[in-house]
């Protein structure tokens, strides 16, 4: 018995298995982190929806970043592999010419794809998340788990300061969405468009973001020239 034990724990696990059409329609992204292109670590969040197109092994869509206090926005397209053993890699080319390169791991049925950015200099990982086809603010409705990190810029004037924040909010549905911080609650407004971006504004903070998994998550990030921040609500 003790044999069979011995030998049973020494079997490797099974190792994850894809389709090769696993990943195909459209997701949205989020990524953070930092990058030295501009010759000092400098942070960088974005967001954004791409669609990959099985058939011809293609990918499309838009992509919004904040780098270092600077909001740009671009159609992207591109071209992917995808393997077996879930691994995806891609680039994408925006309106200005730049390339950029991705490798990542997806969950079997392609639902989820955590990734990093391989472009020398670049220190950003994020997600790939599934989007409904058409999104309303409806989708938008329920209690969430509301989380924000980042820093701020030299736009912001003095040093860097990184800053987090923990807490709940509640969408009604009709654009409006109740954030709590301890004993305060704060009101905040929000759209969601047709291709399931949602934009968010409470005080002076502004966000854009992804409505992904069915209305679960929105993966977001802030587009004010102080803060590089990014934020997630999820069930």
């Amino acid at each position: 018995m003790r044999a069979s034990i011995l030998i049973f724990c020494a079997m490797p696990a099974a190792a994850a298995v894809c389709g090769l059409n696993d990943i195909e329609g459209a997701y949205g992204f989020q990524l953070s982190g930092s990058s030295t292109i501009s010759g000092r670590p400098s942070p960088v969040g974005g967001v954004g929806r791409l669609v990959f197109e099985g058939n011809r092994r293609t990918v499309s869509g838009y992509s919004s970043v904040n780098f270092n206090g600077f909001f740009l926005g671009n159609p992207v397209t591109g071209s992917y592999q995808f393997d077996s053993d879930c691994t995806l890699t891609w680039s994408m080319q925006d309106d200005s010419g730049a390339f950029q390169h991705f490798k990542g791991t997806a969950d079997p049925g392609g639902a989820r794809v955590d990734y990093v950015q391989t472009d020398k200099g670049s220190g950003s990982k994020g997600t790939l998340r599934k989007v409904a086809p058409a999104c309303t603010a409806e989708a938008l409705q329920g209690q969430y788990r509301f989380t924000m990190s980042g820093s701020s810029t030299p736009f912001a004037g003095g040093p860097p300061v990184t800053d987090s924040v923990g807490t709940t909010a509640v969408a009604d549905g009709a654009g409006h969405l109740t954030i709590t911080r301890g004993d305060g609650k704060e009101t905040a407004g929000y759209t969601v468009d047709g291709d399931c971006f949602v934009q968010i504004e409470f005080g002076a903070t502004k966000l854009r973001g992804i409505l992904v998994d069915g209305g679960r998550t929105v993966l977001a990030m802030q587009t004010d020239p102080q803060h590089v921040a990014s934020a997630t609500l999820s069930k």
